[in-house]
């Protein structure tokens, strides 16, 4: 109705007034839908056919495909079966060939072919014979060499642990070629030799005002068993020399930080273990009255941590500087007694 509504009553054209009613319109817009349906049904038609050809296209080129590929495989069968029966035919022609030689041929000689039958089961008797005998010494050679070869592998493995074993008993025993001549004791003992050294330095140090430094000498070359030796570094000259040169006052100092550094030492590695106790016995008259401060201010320093430390000596000197002391009078007429003094 609102179409109706929009459309005039009359349609003017150059000529002039066209009259057009509702009913004309409605009639024309009717058929123009008519044949739009129409076509509509005629194009989803015509859609439906061309997917419909679409999907048989492929099929027959699916079908075009295999039939091509089974073509391919019937062909190569026809060829070896072209093949195989000209190889027959051949195999025939072969054997006419050889049969019409045989007709043609003159007889043979049947006790010479009976003779030479025997001697060829002979001779097959005797290769079997021999081809026993030879089975039976085979399997003892065949168990003999793989014993053969278990030893030789045995021996390669020892032979190379004997090389290791050498090598290591050379080295132990510092017979080790174009090596230094230490044998492993004495690797060991020089080890903790050097260690001990540290701990005896500084009270050597402390005891000859830095003068003195005790060392270990190596050894010289490489055929020389030594290395345990002891030398003396002198800080006030610069110079290196054996301990051998050292004084009597100086020897007792070497030998008393010597002591000290082995206790130092064990004390430091032996787990545990502490040496609270140490007895010195003489030594102390070879020391001017400046080296004896020194060996005292040192051993009075080892009573620290309760530990303690006894001197026997029959130097006067000493008895000012030791606080407790135990005296041993000698009587006359024989025997002694003690004098304990706090």
């Amino acid at each position: 109705k609102d179409a109706e509504a929009l459309l005039p009553e009359r349609f003017t054209s150059p000529e002039g007034p066209v009259p057009l009613t509702v009913s004309l319109l409605k009639t024309a817009l009717a058929e123009e839908n008519d044949a739009l349906h129409t076509a509509q049904a005629d194009l989803k038609q015509r859609q439906t056919k061309n997917h419909t050809d679409c999907r048989r296209k492929k099929e027959l080129e699916a079908q075009r495909k295999a039939q091509a590929e089974q073509r391919t495989a019937l062909e190569a069968q026809v060829t070896a079966a072209q093949q195989a029966s000209a190889a027959a035919q051949a195999a025939v022609q072969t054997l006419e060939a050889r049969q019409a030689a045989e007709q043609t041929a003159q007889p043979q000689n049947i006790p010479a072919l009976k003779a030479e039958q025997n001697e060829l089961l002979a001779r097959r008797k005797a290769l079997a014979a021999q081809e026993k005998d030879l089975n039976a010494r085979l399997l003892p050679n065949r168990r003999a060499l793989a014993d053969h070869r278990k030893l030789a592998d045995q021996r390669d493995a020892l032979d190379a642990r004997w090389q290791w074993v050498n090598a290591l008993a050379s080295t132990a025993g510092g017979t080790l070629s174009s090596k230094q001549k230490i044998r492993l004791e004495a690797y060991i003992q020089m080890n903790y030799l050097d260690r001990i050294l540290v701990h005896a330095n500084t009270r050597l140090m402390q005891m000859t005002a830095g003068q003195y430094e005790l060392e270990r000498i190596g050894a010289e070359n490489q055929r020389s068993q030594s290395g345990l030796d002891l030398g003396v570094i002198d800080h006030y000259n610069g110079t290196r020399r054996s301990v051998k040169t050292l004084s009597g006052g100086e020897s007792f100092k070497a030998s008393l930080a010597l002591a000290l550094g082995l206790s130092d030492e064990v004390q430091s590695t032996a787990g545990g273990i502490r040496l609270d106790t140490l007895f010195l016995d003489e030594g102390f008259g070879s020391l001017d009255e400046e080296s004896l401060e020194q060996a005292i201010r040192v051993l009075s320093g080892l009573t620290e941590g309760d530990r303690l430390v006894g001197i026997i000596s029959h130097v006067a000197a000493l008895k000012d500087r030791i606080d407790r002391q135990v005296v041993v009078h000698k009587e006359r007429g024989g025997g002694s007694w003690v004098e304990i003094v706090t």
